[in-house]
């Protein structure tokens, strides 16, 4: 692998596009991209996180405890290149990148062609790198990229009957993002069911990984996202199951196995439909591409080609019943369903089957090799497409859910701060606290001693009021008929405060100015006294 040149090529390639303008592309550096930067400068100042923690495995935002392992990677990053865009969006993009040498070696093994194994393995790694799924999410702080590289490794090394290496590849994983940890032992059961061969061996890595996914999910920390995202934690489910309960007589379809079974195959078929993998239909909005899909209209084609060849020939099976088990994970949860993230290890084991695809067009003679160059004409054109959207696009139309107004927000507060007695803040949408210290460049171990307190409410920064309202200024400022305040004070309202409502009813106060969102939507509205 080392001296193949048109590999590193590839690598190169794939590096480029997810490093280039990686500072300013995507536009907006949302919320989790914002925490990832702050609390990884805070455990390399401090040793602790923005919560006091000291070498966490867990963050708990909203109880959801994201592991944080990509804390810890972002360390030398922004070492390296300072507290910035590009060095907390750095190693996401490079590991992203890197994926392309453990896929290429993952083919090899997966699939049974001898003759052809180094060429499926080369289309493979170049269908990765130019994949807009990929792309996107290596751009964008994702650690989901991250555990998909190590769980890659994880499957190779088991299929290199190297059981230690499978198990440490696999635990690192463990790190990064929930769903490798259940789907980690199903496909190593897959493979040991699939082959009679080295099934010692697989039974060992199979238990290992086993016991620690049930220590990690045998306690909330392990749990909490699942606990909020599950499919059975759903509202709309739970007044079905209500109204069955209720019923006198059920009937066989009138019980909760069923219900939640339906419920489950229909998340799940979302996962293998045109309208996720090739349309818009994709959450979270901040990761998508405006009228752009995960995959282009021909690698769509080539990936129906791709898997009635596996089916007819008989050999490659093993990839098939990866990319089968790939979304179960995802179809267990519905909010912000169908999701890129919990599905993308799909992405593997889809670029595999198109590679194969691509190999049985181009070497079944000359109708076929013409269908092939068709279908790589359409692929050029849906990449040019997805470039232009992707620098030119995705600012308009979704830019608020990436808070793009964020960091405008906190610059210019830091700039007049001082001209006030006091400066209370929103924390719609997003808490801006993390923003503000990033940005600012606070010393962590004086800020993060006043953050800390956030968990009980407002809380306060030298002459900063960060509070858990969306329109402070009601607040702050009197009304038509009460006596004026004379507070030489600066508020900060959310994009849900009608600033026209607030003026008609008379309120004693005038806006100083607005934050608009790129598609010309008010994201913050601050005000002072008249």
């Amino acid at each position: 692998m080392l001296k193949n040149k048109l590999l590193w090529s590839i690598f190169l390639i794939a590096l480029l596009l997810r490093v280039v303008f990686l500072g300013r592309l995507p536009v907006g550096f949302h919320v989790d991209e914002v925490r990832v930067g702050w609390n990884a400068y805070s455990i390399f100042r401090t040793g602790e996180d923005d919560r006091g923690n000291s070498l966490a495995l867990y963050y708990n935002t909203f109880g959801d405890y994201r592991p944080a392992g990509i804390f810890y990677l972002t360390i030398p990053s922004i070492f390296l290149f300072g507290l910035n865009e590009f060095a907390v969006r750095f190693p996401s993009a490079l590991i992203g990148a890197m994926t392309v040498f453990p896929l290429y070696l993952l083919t090899g093994k997966l699939i049974d062609s001898t003759a052809n194994k180094k060429r499926v393995g080369l289309i493979a790694s170049f269908l990765l790198a130019i994949s807009p799924w990929h792309i996107v999410a290596s751009r964008a702080t994702s650690e989901v990229v991250i555990s998909t590289f190590f769980a890659i490794c994880g499957i190779y090394f088991l299929l290199k009957r190297n059981a230690l290496g499978s198990v440490g590849m696999f635990f690192v994983s463990y790190f990064f993002y929930h769903s490798i940890r259940l789907l980690a032992p199903l496909f190593v059961l897959i493979m040991l069911v699939h082959s009679n061969q080295h099934r010692s061996q697989r039974i060992k890595v199979f238990i290992a990984i086993s016991l620690v996914t049930l220590f990690l999910i045998s306690n909330t920390t392990g749990r909490g996202r699942f606990a909020q995202v599950s499919v059975f934690k759903q509202e709309k489910i739970a007044q079905v199951l209500s109204a069955t309960d209720a019923k006198v007589f059920k009937t066989v379809f009138d019980n909760k196995y069923v219900i939640y079974g339906e419920r489950f195959l229909g998340e799940y078929a979302q996962y293998f439909s045109f309208d996720f993998l090739v349309g818009d239909n994709v959450l979270p909005k901040r990761y998508s591409t405006p009228h752009t899909g995960l995959m282009t209209y021909s690698g769509f084609v080539l990936l129906a080609i791709g898997a009635y060849t596996v089916l007819k020939v008989g050999a490659n099976k093993l990839v098939l019943w990866l990319l089968i088990a790939a979304p179960l994970t995802a179809a267990l949860t519905s909010e912000d369903s169908p999701n890129m993230h919990r599905a993308f290890l799909m992405l593997p084991f889809i670029t595999i089957i198109i590679a194969i695809a691509i190999e049985k067009l181009w070497a079944s003679g000359k109708t076929q090799r013409g269908f092939l160059y068709f279908l790589i004409f359409v692929e050029l054109l849906s990449l040019h497409h997805f470039g232009m959207s992707y620098t030119t696009r995705t600012a308009e139309e979704v830019g608020f859910v990436r808070n793009i107004s964020a960091k405008n927000l906190v610059v210019y507060l830091n700039e007049v701060k001082d001209n006030y007695e006091k400066v209370i803040v929103t924390n719609d949408p997003d808490d801006p606290y993390p923003w503000y210290a990033f940005y600012s460049k606070q010393d962590p171990a004086e800020f993060n001693s006043y953050a800390i307190k956030r968990n009980g409410g407002l809380w306060e920064f030298q002459n900063l009021v960060f509070t858990q309202k969306e329109c402070p200024s009601g607040d702050e400022f009197p009304g038509k008929f009460e006596p004026p305040f004379y507070r030489n004070i600066l508020v900060v309202d959310g994009f849900r405060c009608s600033a026209e409502s607030k003026i008609k009813d008379g309120m004693q106060a005038k806006i100083v100015k607005h934050f608009y969102n790129p598609d010309g939507t008010i994201a913050y509205t601050l005000w002072g006294k008249i």
